[in-house]
């Protein structure tokens, strides 16, 4: 029968202890080093992620104010263009176009590169913001910028060039490509455009409305990660 107790003496017994304790202490004091090495690698790269954000915020925001900028033009130009168009003067028309161009050819700002919140998901690292409140912030705020702002500019975008395209019989795109901007030379058929450009404007103007809600609510959302990065 084996022995339950295999030591010749007390001496024996005492060292096999010490070397057993020996063992489970390293073992233990590598898991300890181990996590707190984790952590640290984890707390380095939660800053890196959260300097890479307000940066993205802070750009987010300049970039939102100057479209909300560039919208709010877009909308004082249409409105102006179908005032204009209740007078059937030529000089009136001639305006009419100048204010139809200026919207046409504005502007806009339309940069939608992947974020640090699309790599910290991609590395499985979105954990790492504990305060829930902040991830769901992060996350909400930029899904409504790459979802509903995005498609707010691929309709202004795209409604803008309808209305080109139908108001094009009515004027000489080649002159407008040279940016040569004599209208009595532009404009073939100012009548014509007049009555076409009215019921075009007007669904402009809607959509200019729409875009411009669009961006300041995403303006809000943006404005209000801005507050919550700045507490953590």
């Amino acid at each position: 029968m084996p022995k339950l107790f295999p030591f010749t003496d007390a001496k024996a017994a005492v060292d096999y202890a010490i070397q057993v304790s020996l063992i489970v202490f390293s073992i233990l004091a590598a898991t300890w080093v181990g996590h707190c090495n984790e952590q640290e690698r984890d707390a380095e790269k939660l800053v890196a992620y959260l300097t890479a954000t307000r940066e993205e915020v802070a750009n987010e925001l300049e970039r939102l104010g100057l479209n909300i900028y560039d919208a709010k033009k877009d909308l004082q130009s249409i409105q102006r263009a179908l005032d204009l168009g209740e007078h059937d003067d030529t000089d009136s028309t001639y305006a009419l176009v100048g204010q139809f161009l200026q919207v046409n050819m504005r502007g806009v700002f339309r940069t939608f590169a992947p974020t640090t919140w699309d790599a910290m998901i991609e590395a499985g690292d979105s954990e790492l913001i504990r305060d829930l409140d902040v991830r769901q912030q992060i996350a909400g705020s930029f899904a409504f910028r790459n979802t509903t702002i995005r498609d707010d500019l691929n309709h202004w975008d795209a409604e803008n060039k309808r209305v080109y395209d139908m108001l094009t019989p009515y004027i000489d795109p080649a002159g407008i490509k040279n940016m040569d901007f004599q209208m009595d030379k532009i404009l073939k058929d100012p009548a014509g455009f007049r009555e076409a450009a009215q019921p075009l404007m007007l669904r402009l103007l809607r959509q200019c409305h729409n875009r411009i809600f669009h961006l300041e609510v995403s303006q809000g959302q943006f404005e209000i990660l801005q507050e919550m990065l700045e507490e953590m």
